[in-house]
């Protein structure tokens, strides 16, 4: 997988740090010559009490989560989007050095459960990677309760600014034996809405993705959970998408 997507992998790679670099003056001591003379050194019989400001790059304090919808709506191309998407992420995100984890979330029928399936987590080894071709769609998705998992799952990894980046196809469907227990609706989208801005108060950037083509329009449901949703209509533009999403809260 790696080989085939070498190309774009190289070419996201110097688009995204063109994205999010940022520089910032470094005052570098111990000169003969330079910008400016540092006082506590003039008794340095060598003479070395000058500075010079030299530029350097900073790397973003960030750590990023995309939790992936493993429903079975995201059956055919869109799994195998995902997949790619979520392999061009990793190889990028890992040359800047930038925490990342990818999880995938469904929800079995007939409980109150949900899977986790942590594709590649934080700091994993480089052979991890493999385990991202793990993503598949199967059963319901119950959204609020895979955000918690993933709101303390990314609490793991100090960091400045935390994004949680959620990519779906549709709204929380999770129907049970027992109506009470029943996820779907309005009660599942007010249920989701209401987690999703607590995760905020607690200083989470939460933003979503909606995979909205002919074949499913989602977006203006996710919108009533999602303040920040970005559409993507065309599925082959996910890569592009995730990697604007982080350059923008860089």
């Amino acid at each position: 997988v790696h080989k085939k997507f070498k190309s774009s992998i190289g070419s996201y790679a110097g688009r995204f740090l063109d994205l999010i670099k940022t520089t910032r003056t470094v005052k570098e001591r111990g000169f003969t010559f330079g910008s400016g003379i540092v006082s506590s050194r003039l008794g340095d019989l060598k003479k070395r009490f000058w500075y010079r400001n030299e530029t350097d790059f900073d790397t973003p304090d960030l750590a990023v989560l995309v939790l992936i919808d493993g429903s079975g709506s995201m059956s055919g191309e869109k799994c195998m989007r995902a997949c790619q998407s979520a392999v061009i992420l990793h190889e990028v995100l890992a040359k800047q050095n930038i925490p990342h984890s990818i999880i995938e979330h469904n929800a079995p029928g007939a409980t109150t459960k949900i899977n986790i399936k942590i594709l590649l987590d934080f700091f994993a080894k480089k052979d991890d990677r493999l385990n991202i071709m793990r993503i598949g769609a199967d059963y319901c998705n119950r959204d609020g309760l895979a955000l918690l998992w993933a709101e303390k799952h990314l609490n793991k990894v100090q960091a400045e600014t935390r994004l949680l980046i959620v990519i779906s196809d549709g709204q929380p469907y999770h129907p049970t034996r027992n109506e009470i227990n029943e996820y779907r609706g309005k009660k599942a989208i007010e249920d989701t809405k209401n987690i999703v801005k607590q995760i905020s108060r607690h200083g989470t950037k939460v933003i979503g993705i909606a995979l909205d083509d002919s074949s499913c329009t989602c977006f203006d449901t996710l919108k009533a959970i999602y303040p920040n949703l970005l559409k993507c209509d065309n599925i082959k533009e996910l890569p592009k998408k995730l990697l604007g999403v982080i350059s923008d809260v860089i």
